[in-house]
């Protein structure tokens, strides 16, 4: 029994593994891709022009012109170290959220598992399984873990200034009005051409 448990998580977290290898190999390429197309357009544009025109990755100001020879590597160094940080911290949540996922997932399968495996096949002796105290005691503890499971699923409310509880399609009816009178108001005070 215990192999079988053993084998759903290895399982679910063989699954984890191939998506985050999945994932780096598709940043990597991002990475790869961010850093070197102002290379290969300022190549491109020298092979054509026979001028030197110097690209960054972002179109950023700066308090000094980024694209003399003598900031540029050091501006496109910052903006490459700039991209591979932001993409960090957006990825990060993602693989937190990816983990996070796979446990859950763990948690019912092992549930289902039990479920299925509370009543072992013992033939004849069947019904003397029920008045088993230790059948009790696993049924109870598969009861616990189901209501963790539905515990986990209470569904979170917004507070309006500290008094007012606000629920999905309040705050949905509210951004939608909002909207609109957004809209509304950059019609009006939008100057024609």
């Amino acid at each position: 029994m215990a192999e079988e448990k053993e084998a759903i998580i290895a399982d679910e977290r063989r699954f984890l593994n191939n998506i985050i290898k999945m994932l780096n190999i598709v940043n990597m390429m991002l990475v790869v891709t961010f850093t070197s197309y102002p290379l290969i357009l300022t190549l491109i544009e020298y092979l054509r022009t026979k001028e030197v025109e110097l690209m960054l990755p972002l179109l950023i100001v700066y308090p000094f012109n980024s694209y003399d020879i003598r900031y540029w590597p050091f501006v496109y160094l910052h903006q490459i170290w700039t991209g591979c940080v932001t993409l960090l911290g957006i990825y990060s949540a993602d693989y937190l959220l990816f983990t996070f996922c796979t446990y859950i997932s763990i948690q019912f399968r092992l549930l289902q598992h039990d479920m299925e495996n509370i009543i072992p096949d013992l033939g004849k002796n069947n019904l003397t399984r029920f008045r088993d105290e230790e059948f009790k005691k696993e049924f109870v503890d598969l009861i616990q873990r189901h209501h963790m499971c539905i515990r986990a699923q209470k569904p979170c409310k917004l507070t309006a200034m500290g008094f007012a509880d606000v629920n999905l399609m309040a705050f949905t009816s509210i951004l939608s009005s909002s909207w609109s009178y957004f809209c509304l108001l950059n019609t009006m005070y939008t100057p024609k051409n």
